[in-house]
């Protein structure tokens, strides 16, 4: 661990613009049956670091420091998304003061604290989150027309361009718990614990892709994905699901250890839970899915229970139920001396890594993450490890990754 008073550290020469892996450390989620750092215990800062640093602590510095006198108490990032070359968004999470809920628009750049705005702030009774404590924001996407889209426990929410909430009718401003998980997949249970957020690309004429939940609550452990377009509770805005309430059966990768034999089958146990996407486009309507699965139960020789499962993803552009398919489940990497309690990853297409933020042990409370690194081939479907000296993580836990929820490659 490097201590809080390391605030930034000159990154390693480069011939090319640097790039940086941007990282939002607040209230996150780790999968069934592990407990992660609180509103209280969480780092609640954004910290970047340079993709090529060589130097071990992997370190540029803070860019956003929410533990600051500047800021209401208890406030902590619930996650990022690059705005443009310039600025980032940074979603705001107060489960204690609610009016204090926002998105931040941050400069690109270190010690941001004093000079990021406010972009969208509702301090109304029916705030974001609907104003309630439990309704914790946590993952921002951003469409191509400039919605930006924030991941709730049971919610979904849009903010237009003109700083608009997009109503969703009967359901207040956020798109139901009904809608969002019952309506989706096959086990029809009216909770959820949304804990990641993907953005699909639009098709034709679209002005906004089709967005990707994760709900981490094993009872209703699903992928579900929400018509952008309507934006109202009911089942015609399902376009189509992943359900790991029940076991799902997938091919062992090449880069696979546990679970079984390498091209066989392995079982991924009934309620695993989904904790992280990363989707990837391949072609017009086509794409590969990442998903973290995470749950307090170790893998085994059979069965599968925490690592990156890649599916196959074909999105035919209409806003019909079922218009997005997913097929061809593949464990890509299931090693759970490396992977346990996965919080977040991105994946950064320019070098087809991918950045996994992961608890640092397989006990069920969480201690500290790591965030490994790793090359990935979505055709031959392997993921690399990219380690430190004697095989340690990319970069260690620290001071300022307590809890990751959301990470980005940018410049």
């Amino acid at each position: 661990m490097f201590g809080v008073g390391c605030q930034t550290k000159k990154s390693s020469s480069s011939s090319t613009a640097p790039s940086y892996l941007y990282v939002s450390s607040g209230v996150c989620g780790s999968g069934q049956g592990i407990t992660t750092f609180t509103a209280a215990t969480a780092s609640r800062v954004i910290y970047r670091t340079n993709v090529n640093e060589t130097d071990p602590l992997r370190f540029d510095g803070v860019v956003v420091d929410y533990n600051s006198s500047t800021e209401t108490a208890a406030n902590n990032p619930g996650g990022i998304v690059s705005a443009d070359d310039n600025y980032f968004y940074a979603l705001v999470e107060n489960a204690t003061s609610m009016g204090a809920r926002r998105i931040d628009k941050v400069p690109k750049g270190l010690n941001q604290t004093l000079t990021k705005s406010i972009y969208f702030t509702d301090s109304s009774a029916n705030g974001l989150g609907n104003a309630t404590a439990g309704n914790i924001l946590r993952g921002i996407a951003l469409a191509a027309d400039g919605t930006i889209w924030l991941g709730e426990t049971i919610n979904l929410e849009g903010v237009t361009t003109g700083l608009q909430r997009l109503s969703a009718g009967a359901a207040g401003y956020a798109l139901g718990s009904a809608m969002n998980v019952a309506q989706c997949g096959t086990t029809a249970v009216a909770v959820a614990n949304i804990n990641a957020i993907a953005q699909l690309p639009p098709m034709g004429s679209q002005t906004k892709g089709k967005v990707i939940l994760a709900n981490m609550l094993n009872t209703a452990a699903k992928i579900v994905v929400v018509n952008p377009s309507t934006f109202a509770s009911g089942t015609a805005d399902c376009q189509g699901g992943i359900t790991f309430v029940t076991a799902v059966t997938a091919v062992l990768g090449p880069s696979t250890t546990e679970g079984g034999n390498v091209g066989g089958n392995t079982t991924i146990t009934a309620q695993t839970t989904p904790t992280a996407l990363a989707y990837v486009s391949t072609g017009t309507g086509t794409g590969k899915l990442l998903i973290g699965i995470s749950t307090s139960a170790a893998n085994t020789s059979t069965n599968t229970t925490n690592g990156i499962v890649m599916y196959d993803v074909a999105d035919s552009g209409s806003y019909a139920n079922g218009s997005v398919t997913f097929s061809n489940p593949t464990v890509l990497y299931n090693n759970s001396n490396v992977l346990f309690g996965i919080s977040a990853m991105t994946y950064d297409t320019a070098t087809n890594s991918l950045y996994v933020a992961t608890s640092n042990s397989q006990a069920a409370t969480v201690i500290g993450y790591n965030i490994e690194k790793f090359t990935v081939d979505l055709t031959a479907k392997t993921m690399t490890r990219v380690t430190q000296a004697g095989g340690a993580p990319w970069q260690y836990s620290n001071a300022y990754n307590k809890c990751v929820n959301q990470m980005m490659v940018s410049n």
